[in-house]
């Protein structure tokens, strides 16, 4: 049989072998994929097939050996396609493993999902790349076996010189520690918004060596997992409310009873706002300066969402100033600015106040708790003729 001859009955063998294992594996995808989906409805079903791909290459690889023998092939051929078989077995091998690798990853990820332990998923990328490692290792340490090298020696030979590159990458192992606590303390998950330092970001990955946080600015930021795991971080996903803080500075030439009317005004639209916890809402006249008499005002927005904080920020700004002027006064001019008279007028407070007075009513330095609870939610938010009915 002539060397043409040969080859190509070898290329129509290695094409049927692939479509018989084509043929095959489509028909045990399909067996297997549904039976999974019954027991896990929202199993990616593309996980199954990418998982039989090195599956079919193997068995190709088999029927192919098995069919080859018919042939009498020439001795440096059959030599050959033996160091050949053995490469591509180590290669497929480790693609299976890699493939099962990433389908248990799959599967825990949603078995954790429906048991509520949603906070374990963050480690299951750091377990995929270190066990997908470690396989490359063993797979690449069995070829060379394979092929004649002296593995032992080969190690030992490496080892002589491991100890300077172990010196060398401490950086490295320190790196793969700290992911290895950030993934086991959780102080952040992936998809969490956090601070550290003078950054502030959303984690996108926790990785082995570095941690990926998308920033305000939309760049992504990279941090070694052994600096990370040494800094202060702050778990902003974790907070069920916002710190609202704001100081006011007002006329210095407003009345005592005008500071005392707009205390009470204040303090009356973060009882009655919607969006506002009652408890911890304060308003206090903190001092006198130059060129304003300062009204401390903080309270706990009831969002965990900062666009949403902001709008309920900025309605709460503009009533303040609202309020400001019904009292009849305005906020502080700076020193080299005039001042104007007519802008300060006491009346409408001092009688405010004298009124509240002659009813024992006057809620200063605090509300009473039915006065609260008298107030409490009352003020429409967003505020009437607002396009939007509610905030999105």
């Amino acid at each position: 049989m002539s060397v043409l001859i040969q080859a190509s009955i070898l290329i129509l063998l290695a094409v049927g072998s692939y479509l018989l294992s084509f043929y095959l594996t489509r028909f045990l995808v399909r067996l297997l994929g549904i039976q999974i989906l019954k027991r896990i409805p929202t199993f990616d079903k593309n996980m199954i097939r990418l998982g039989f791909t090195p599956i079919r290459a193997g068995l190709a690889l088999m029927l192919f050996t098995l069919a080859k023998r018919v042939l009498l092939l020439p001795e440096n051929w059959d030599l050959y396609f033996q160091h050949s078989a053995i490469v591509f077995s180590a290669f497929i091998l480790t693609w299976f493993v890699f493939s099962v690798v990433d389908l248990l990853g799959e599967w825990l990820a949603e078995h954790l999902k429906s048991n509520g332990q949603g906070g374990m998923i963050g480690m299951i990328p750091l377990g995929r790349k270190t066990l997908k490692a470690v396989a490359a290792l063993l797979a690449l340490v069995t070829f060379l076996q394979n092929i004649g090298v002296n593995v032992t020696a080969l190690i030992a030979g490496i080892s002589v010189g491991g100890i300077a590159v172990a010196l060398g990458a401490q950086k490295m192992v320190g790196d793969f520690i700290g992911g290895i606590m950030l993934l086991l303390d959780h102080p952040i998950r992936v998809g969490d918004e956090c601070r550290f330092g003078s950054q502030t970001g959303k984690v996108e990955e926790i990785g082995i060596r570095t941690t990926k946080i998308r920033t305000q600015e939309r760049s992504l930021l990279s941090v070694p997992n052994a600096d990370l795991a040494q800094m202060q971080l702050e778990n902003l996903s974790l907070r069920d409310r916002i710190r609202f803080t704001c100081t006011l500075g007002v006329h210095r030439m407003s009345s005592s009873d005008q500071i005392r009317l707009l205390l009470i005004e204040l303090q009356k639209i973060l009882y009655a706002h919607p969006k506002v916890d009652s408890e911890g809402a304060r308003v206090r006249f903190v001092g006198i300066s130059l060129d304003s008499l300062d009204l401390a005002i903080q309270a706990y927005v009831l969002t965990t969402e900062h666009r949403e904080f902001l709008a309920v920020q900025e309605d709460l700004l503009l009533r303040f100033l609202d309020k400001v002027a019904e009292v009849g006064t305005s906020l502080a001019l700076s020193l080299q600015e005039s001042y104007s008279p007519s802008k300060i007028d006491p009346d409408f407070a001092r009688d405010q106040i004298a009124a509240l007075r002659a009813n024992h009513a006057l809620p200063v330095p605090d509300f009473s708790q039915a006065q609260i609870d008298q107030l409490d939610d009352t003020l429409d938010y967003p505020p009437q003729g607002s396009i939007r009915p509610e905030l999105s």
